[in-house]
Order: C-alpha cells, then sequence, then structure tokens
C-alpha cells in the first residue's frame, strides 16, 4: 500500500447503499469495512458471475500451459485485472514506478547493481591480509555456490549478539544467531536479520567529508595534528567525547589510555532508549550499578510492571526462550504471566492477566504490591485503586506468595527509577535472589546516567568551554531531547568531528564527517548481557574504506595501527606464539571467548534511598516508545524494516499516535454506546475506525506536534503513545520524510511520560496499514480473549489444568470496552 502523504475522506458507513457489504458477518468475529483499501463492489447477478469464473478458468489454463509450475496468492493476482496491478503498483513506497517506467527501472537496477559490486571493491587502496575462520568447520577453500559461515557479534545497546553469518563467494548474505551464545542461543531479532541490508544501503557514508565537502583519511589525520598538539599541552582540556554505551574491552582499554593521555577531557554517554532509568535504580537500590540476570525456567509466576522483556532489553532473545519453554502444556506445569503497562506490547499479548493503566499510575500500583508483600512503601497520594485493579493487585499477591522463590519482577526502562528500587525490593522480598533473580557488575564501561551526561555536554557547549567534540556512532542531533538545543549549541564547538554509519543530521553539522565501518566489515569485540565476551570478526573488507573507533583513537594516541592489530594485542601475546595462535583460533571458531562470564554479585536491596511517591497524572498523558521497526530512529534507512508491519497495528512506513477507542470516539465527535463499544457491535466499530487518521495536535511541555491518530484497542483512555524513530531530514532516501519526528517534543524532563493536551484538528491523513480487516480482527480477539474467561489459556487458578475448570477472570470480568477509563 502506498504511503502517500495524501488526505483522504472516509467512505459512507456500512448502512449506506454505498457501504453496505454483501456477505453476513459470522457471529461473534469482527471485520470492519476496508474503507482505506478498496472501495465496496456492488452485487453481481448471476451472469456476471458466471462469465468471473470462466475468466479465471482460462487463466489457469494459461498458466498450466507455461513449463514451470506458477503459483498464486489470491483470486485478483488469478485474475490479473488491472485494479490488481494498480493495487500492487501503490504497494511499495517511494520508488515503485521505477519498476513500471523502462527508463526509470533500468536506473534502478543500475542503483542496486553498483551497491552489490561494491561488496568487491575495497576503495583506492589494498586491504592488508587478515585471516578470519569459519564457525566450527575449516573448508580447504572456496566452492562457488556452497556458503560458508562465520561466527561474529553485533553491537546493539552496548550489548553483544551473537550471530552466525553466511558468506557467497566472499559476500555476506544471511544473518542468524549463534547457539554458542548466551545471548541469542540460536535465534536473532528483527534488526539483526535486516542488519544485512544496511550493510549494502548505498546511502551509508562514503567518504570523508570537511566543511561539507568531499576529503580523505589522510587529510582528516593531518588536519587533527595541530588540535592534538593543543590537547597535549593542556591535558585535554576543552576536549569532550560523545559515545554510546559501550561494553568493548578494547575500546575500555583505549579509553582509559585517554584519559592518561588527556587527564581533562570529559567523556559522555547518550542514547535515547538508554538504561538510565535501570541504572539509577541499581544505584538506589544497592550501591552500585549491579544488573539483574533472569531465570525464566524456573519461575512459576512473572510480574511484568511495563517491561517488554519479550520484545527488547538486555539477554531479551535468551529470556524469550527460556519464557517459552515453560508455555508448553505437553511439557508440564506452565508458569503464569502479569503484565501492567502503559501501551499494548508484545509482552502483553502473552500475558494471563493483564492490567492496562496510565504509566504514571504504574508507581503507584507497584507501591501497592510491595506493601501488601510486607515491605515498609510510602504511598501515592491521591492513588485508589479501582475495583479491576484491586482484583489484580489481591490475586498476583496471593500467588506470588504462594510461589515464594519461584517467581520474577521486572521494571520496564520506561518506568522511573523508583519502580525499579520496588523491582528489586519485591524479588528480595519472595525469596527469589539466587534461584530467578542473580545480579551480575554491569557489562557497559562507566555506565552513567546518560540524560545527566548530556545535559552535562550540552551546559558545557552553551558555556563555550568545549574546544573539540568527538562524537561516535551517535546522533544527537536528532534524538536529543529538544529542550536542550543541541543542534543550536552545537555551533558554540570550534572543532567538531563525528563518526557515523550515515552522513545523518549530526554529521551534516560537523566541521569532520568519518564514514564508520559497519560491524560486518571491521573487528572488535563485545560483551554480552552476562559479561561474556565474543570477537566481532569481518566477513569481507570495508566497502567504502571507512574506520572503526578502535582505528580513530590509535590516532588520538599517537599510534595508528589497524583495527585487527588492536584487537589481538588487546587479547593476547604477538600471533607468533603457538598457545595464543590456538586460542585465537577457537574463539573465532566459538564466537566466544572461553571463562569470561561474569560471576555472580551477593547484594542486599534497600529502601533508604526509594524517592517519593510521584502523583499520578491527570487529563491527556503522552509516553513515548520505542519503533518496533527502526527502534530509535537509526535503523529509519532500511526500506525491509520499514515495509515489515507493527506486530500490533500492522502499520508500515509510519508512525500514528496510539489512542483508545473511547479516546479516539471524544476525539473524533462520535457518539459513545451506553457501557462502551460492545466486540459483539461491528457497526458501532465500522463506524469508529472511520477516525483512524484524524490528524491530532499534541501539546507537551510548551512544544506542539501534529501526528496522525490510529485507534488501538488495549491502548488506555486518554493516553497516546508516540513511537520514535520516524521523520529524518537527512539520514537517506528512504528515512527523510517518512512518518513523523516524535523528538520534537520529546524533553529531557518527561523523556518517557507527561502531560499533554490533545485536541484534533478535523484534517486527516492516509496511513500505510497491510489489512484493516486483518488489524481489527487480531485487535479485538485479543480484547475479548482478555475479557472472556471461556477464551483464556490461563485463568486465576494456578491449578485449572489439573482441574479442568476455567473459573472466572476477575481482573476483566465482561466483554465490554468500558465506557470510563481505566477499567479495563
Amino acid at each position: 500500500m502506498s504511503r502517500d502523504t495524501q488526505k483522504y475522506t472516509p467512505t459512507p458507513p456500512p448502512g449506506s447503499p454505498a457501504g453496505r457489504r454483501a456477505d453476513p458477518h459470522p457471529q461473534g468475529m469482527i471485520q470492519p469495512n476496508d474503507i482505506a483499501v478498496t472501495p465496496a463492489r456492488p452485487v453481481e447477478d448471476a451472469a456476471a458471475k458466471q462469465m468471473r469464473l470462466a475468466d479465471f478458468r482460462a487463466r489457469v489454463e494459461q498458466l498450466r500451459g507455461k513449463r514451470r509450475q506458477a503459483y498464486w496468492r489470491g483470486l485478483e493476482e488469478l485474475a490479473a485485472t488491472p485494479e490488481f496491478a494498480e493495487t500492487l503498483h501503490r504497494e511499495f513506497p517511494r520508488g515503485a514506478a521505477e519498476w513500471m517506467d523502462p527508463i526509470s527501472r533500468r536506473n534502478f537496477l543500475q542503483l542496486m547493481g553498483a551497491s552489490l559490486a561494491l561488496a568487491g571493491v575495497t576503495a583506492c587502496t589494498r586491504q592488508a591480509d587478515e585471516l578470519i575462520l569459519p564457525y566450527t568447520n575449516l573448508p580447504e577453500g572456496i566452492v562457488p555456490g556452497l556458503p560458508d559461515y562465520y561466527a561474529t557479534a553485533m553491537p546493539f545497546g552496548g550489548l553483544g549478539l551473537g550471530l552466525i553469518v553466511e558468506s557467497h563467494m566472499g559476500r555476506p548474505t544471511k544473518i542468524e544467531g549463534n547457539p554458542d551464545h548466551p545471548a541469542s542461543l540460536g535465534a536473532t531479532d528483527v534488526f539483526a536479520q535486516a542488519s544485512i541490508l544496511t550493510f549494502y544501503d548505498p546511502d551509508r557514508s562514503q567518504v570523508v567529508v570537511n566543511e561539507g565537502s568531499n576529503s580523505s583519511w589522510d587529510t582528516f589525520v593531518s588536519a587533527l595534528e595541530p588540535i592534538l598538539e593543543t590537547l597535549n599541552g593542556n591535558g585535554g582540556q576543552g576536549f569532550h567525547l560523545l559515545t554510546e554505551a559501550v561494553s568493548s574491552p578494547t575500546f575500555e582499554s583505549q579509553i582509559t589510555q585517554l584519559q592518561e593521555q588527556f587527564p581533562n577531557m570529559v567523556w559522555h554517554q547518550y542514547e535515547p532508549l538508554g538504561r538510565s532509568n535501570a541504572y539509577n535504580g541499581a544505584v538506589q537500590a544497592f550501591g552500585q550499578p549491579v544488573v539483574p540476570v533472569y531465570n525464566f525456567t524456573a519461575a512459576e509466576v512473572v510480574l511484568s510492571l511495563d517491561d517488554n522483556f519479550l520484545f527488547s532489553g538486555p539477554g531479551w532473545i535468551a529470556n524469550a526462550r527460556a519464557f517459552a519453554s515453560r508455555r508448553r502444556i505437553w511439557e508440564g506445569e506452565l508458569n503464569r504471566l502479569y503484565v501492567v503497562e502503559g501501551s499494548p506490547t508484545t509482552t502483553g499479548t502473552m500475558a494471563d492477566h493483564h492490567l492496562w493503566v496510565r504509566p504514571s499510575a504504574i508507581e503507584g500500583i507497584a507501591r501497592a504490591i510491595a506493601e501488601r508483600l510486607g515491605l515498609s512503601v510510602p504511598q501515592s497520594d491521591g492513588l485508589t485503586l479501582t475495583e479491576q485493579q484491586e482484583a489484580f493487585v489481591t490475586t498476583l499477591v496471593e500467588d506470588l506468595q504462594a510461589n515464594l522463590g519461584a517467581s520474577i519482577v521486572l521494571a520496564g526502562e520506561d518506568q522511573p527509577p523508583a519502580v525499579h528500587v520496588l523491582a528489586h525490593a519485591i524479588n528480595e522480598q519472595l525469596g527469589n535472589l539466587g534461584t530467578t533473580v542473580t545480579y551480575v557488575e554491569s557489562p557497559l564501561i562507566s555506565p552513567t546516567d546518560q540524560m545527566a551526561s548530556l545535559r552535562e555536554l550540552t551546559d558545557a557547549m552553551e558555556a563555550g568551554t568545549v574546544n573539540t567534540l568527538l562524537m561516535v556512532g551517535a546522533n544527537p542531533v536528532f534524538t536529543a531531547p529538544v529542550d536542550l538545543d543541541f543542534g543550536g549549541k552545537l555551533a558554540n564547538v570550534q572543532n567538531v568531528i563525528h563518526m557515523g554509519l550515515y552522513n545523518d543530521e549530526t554529521g551534516q553539522l560537523a566541521t569532520w564527517h568519518l564514514p564508520e565501518a559497519h560491524f560486518l566489515e571491521t573487528w572488535s569485540d563485545v560483551r554480552a548481557f552476562n559479561g561474556v565476551v565474543s570477537i566481532i570478526q569481518p566477513l569481507i573488507a570495508p566497502l567504502f574504506n571507512a574506520r572503526n573507533v578502535h582505528e580513530l583513537f590509535a590516532v588520538l594516541l599517537g599510534q595508528p595501527r589497524s583495527a585487527f592489530n588492536i584487537v589481538r594485542d588487546q587479547w593476547g601475546v604477538p600471533s607468533g606464539d603457538e598457545e595464543f595462535s590456538l586460542f585465537w583460533q577457537a574463539t573465532l571458531n566459538d564466537g566466544v571467548v572461553a571463562d569470561t562470564a561474569f560471576e555472580p554479585v551477593d547484594v542486599t536491596a534497600s529502601l533508604d534511598n526509594l524517592p517519593d511517591p510521584q502523583p499520578v497524572l491527570s487529563g491527556f498523558e503522552v509516553t513515548f516508545r520505542p519503533s518496533p521497526s527502526v527502534w530509535d530512529g537509526r535503523f529509519a534507512n532500511n526500506g525491509w524494516l520499514q515495509e515489515l508491519p507493527d506486530p500490533l497495528t500492522k502499520l508500515t512506513w509510519d508512525n500514528a499516535a496510539l489512542v483508545g477507542p473511547r479516546t479516539a470516539a471524544a476525539l473524533s465527535g462520535l457518539p459513545m454506546p451506553e457501557g462502551g463499544f460492545s466486540v459483539d457491535d461491528y457497526g458501532a466499530f465500522s463506524e469508529l475506525i472511520r477516525a483512524n487518521g484524524l490528524m491530532l495536535n499534541i501539546e507537551h511541555e510548551g512544544r506542539s506536534l501534529r501526528v496522525p491518530m490510529w485507534i488501538t484497542p488495549g491502548q488506555p483512555e486518554e493516553v497516546v503513545t508516540l513511537y520514535l524513530g520516524n521523520g529524518h531530514t537527512g539520514l537517506g532516501v528512504v528515512a527523510d520524510g517518512t512518518g513523523f519526528n516524535t523528538y520534537a517534543l520529546r524533553t529531557s524532563a518527561a523523556p518517557n511520560f507527561g502531560s499533554a493536551n490533545v485536541t484534533a484538528t478535523g484534517e486527516t491523513y492516509q496511513l500505510s496499514v497491510r489489512s484493516f480487516t486483518t488489524v481489527w480482527r487480531a485487535a479485538l480477539s485479543f480484547v475479548w480473549a482478555r475479557s472472556n474467561a471461556t477464551a483464556r489459556i490461563r485463568s486465576l487458578s494456578p491449578n485449572w489444568l489439573s482441574s479442568g475448570q476455567h473459573p472466572k477472570n476477575r481482573c476483566c470480568p465482561t466483554g465490554n470496552i468500558p465506557a470510563t477509563p481505566g477499567a479495563w
């Protein structure tokens, strides 16, 4: 479907002649009118139907006459009508017209051919020979048509994900998980799968850029000499380094050397979706930034306090696999999952017991749970649990107390540090430490409060005390909170150096932009969530003569060397040593460095530093979440990810403001049925979904943004969810102009959620969605399953399987979407 930003007018309601559907809907199934996909067809008479059947039969016979078997996915494709061709044409994003126009199509193929051909080019210089080793087996040579497999790792959020990369004729072609790596266990996520397309992206940065003009690495090194001379003379005064979170042991060694050479330098860390809340919560609870490692195989009860742990977070793939191992009904007793969340998530779809509340209310619910478990915790002022919330908390506490030492409580990164402190304390109170929850030292190097670190940098920039700023990997001009005005303050810095995969919004404002090497074309190392180290080995020489951070730091230290030699020196003795050679070969073969996992740390949670309770916000509330497709925006130029439907809304190529049905009815001026929207009332729902795409004006912290509305069953009422990462202006042809830049509303004071004012503008926007019927059938079935006891896999009784009964769910006793907010 097209993602063109056209305004549209909804089709007439089902009761009108133009909107009436011929076939009745099966009882109990919601099938809204496909208003934005195809108009309703007039009823055909018998003769017309017979003619169409003859056309189909002729088409089938025509296909049978071909030498190879032909496949078709639906009657529309089989008929090959002009309408289907038009639909197919509009299904693809910008550039699809080039497939239909011979001249443009040729240009498109030339472009793609050039990007693939670059896989065999190594710029204008010959790379030094560097030995890479296949995974587990070492073939004698390359056999055309037969792939080789290499173990490597992908750094993401500062942590490593172990991968096995398939290579054909020296070119990486497919990525899978490394079964020997603790973070992947043989599986991957969509971002790892899509990274192969990012590697071949022709929009990647290809040359060094100085003040908007092409330059070279050697020219940059020469220009850096007088800067380094000054920094060496004053101990690095005025030198600031900005990176994302990192865990590379080689990076740690180099940053230590830099700090020794430049004792006055300041190192800042920032990621828009960093783990500052988890860091602050651990420090407040334990006095040190330890991180939890979970054993879901031993957990009978799991409570998620707004933590989407089945989609993201440290070790989420391993956690998801372990959690799923306890959900196989044929293998024994199932676990139970309780979820309290402020916006629907993939983890929430797996919940046995679900509670949707506004994000600011989750802290109060966590305090209520802690108090009923025997902890002395101040309660939030003005928080009164509803009947459904009271039933949820009461049953949950009973279940947790019945499974001491066999439960897990998790807190989401979007929640403030207080919720993380409470989660740690509850786990300790329940006896989970040492069984289902252990703590290890943070695998990240010098973990810190990233928002405070970024604010410190912008304050220094504004004061004019930053003379040289080096940024590696980050794109703060696009992702920094809007109130910090990072791009504006960057003009106060004399020497701005940016290294990144793309010459993005930050690179275009830098004095020097340096192409950064992709992890598939460079050497490095990285730690997993539990400390296990992997060596990142390249599959191919750099396509665009790019460098990585180790080579850049080597220049700063006056020791220019290749990344290969830097990493090898970090891990052993010169290559002539036989013992090191055996270690190096085994490590590259297996993809992990043996015996590098962290040992558990003995800690005790304290509530002495628990922050004061925060009040529950009133009125509209806006919450910012990572995009399931482009994360924080770094993958926005990946067309495959843009085309990938959102797992819940099925939206593609755009981000919308997610709202609940009651909120949508109020904003669009539609009447609210008495008692709420019933899942059996097709007419009311089909009328409501015509409001999808209505433009909303969202005001937050003194700023406003216009975003189209998308109705999402399960979304707490008067809560608007905004996905981050879209709306780029300088990343690439795919990303630029796609979606809405919600960073324009995000502030350093309220980076996760806050109060908002929301109004409808009366205009509409056409959103690209995979299928309205599929979306609403799945969404409403999800809500119905959460509301109807007979449709649930689990009830509140832990022993329903053995008893053969399905007790009624006391949390959501009705089958309707309530008319009052917070009554889910």
